[in-house]
C-alpha cells in the first residue's frame, strides 16, 4: 500500500508535473469563460516549466545533499564495514528485454561502487533497490547487478 501511495504522491508533487497541472487548470479556466485567470495560470505554469527545466536550479538544490558526506579519499583512513549502493541506475525494461544489465544516466552509482569495492575488498556491498514501476514490477535488477558483481 505504501509503495503505491508513494508512487502516486511523487507523481503529483514533481515540479514539472505541478507546472503541467497549473497549465491544464489555466486551460480549463479559459474554457469555462475565465479568460484572464486562465491566461495567467497557463502562462505562469509555462514560464515555471521553462525556468525549472532549462536552468541549473535543480542542480543547485541537490548540490548540498551530494556534498554532505566526504569522499573516501578525503575521509580519515578507516576500515569500512560495507558499501551501500543505491539502485536507480538500471534501466529495468531494457535489461529485461536484452537479458543484460542496461544503465541509465545514474550509472556512476554502479561504477563508483565497483571502484570502492576494489579499494576496500573486505567491505560488504549491499544493493538497495528494486522495481520502481507500478506498471512493470517484474523489472527488478537485483539479479543482474549480482551477476555483474560476481563476474567483475
Amino acid at each position: 500500500m505504501f509503495f503505491v501511495l508513494s508512487k502516486v504522491l511523487i507523481f503529483l508533487v514533481l515540479p514539472s508535473h505541478v507546472c503541467v497541472m497549473v497549465i491544464g487548470a489555466g486551460l480549463v479556466a479559459m474554457a469555462m469563460g475565465r479568460q484572464r485567470a486562465g491566461r495567467w495560470l497557463a502562462a505562469g505554469g509555462l514560464v515555471a516549466l521553462l525556468v525549472l527545466g532549462f536552468s541549473p536550479i535543480g542542480a543547485w538544490l541537490v548540490l548540498p545533499l551530494e556534498q554532505r558526506f566526504p569522499k573516501p579519499e578525503s575521509a580519515p583512513a578507516a576500515r569500512y564495514a560495507g558499501i551501500i549502493m543505491l539502485g536507480g541506475f538500471e534501466d529495468g525494461r531494457t535489461s529485461v528485454a536484452r537479458g543484460t544489465l542496461s544503465l541509465n544516466e545514474a550509472g556512476e552509482r554502479l561504477t563508483e561502487t565497483l571502484r570502492l569495492a576494489a579499494r576496500y575488498p573486505d567491505a560488504k556491498v549491499v544493493f538497495s533497490g528494486g522495481p520502481a514501476s507500478l506498471l512493470l514490477p517484474q523489472t527488478a535488477a537485483g539479479g543482474a547487478v549480482r551477476r555483474l558483481f560476481v563476474e567483475l
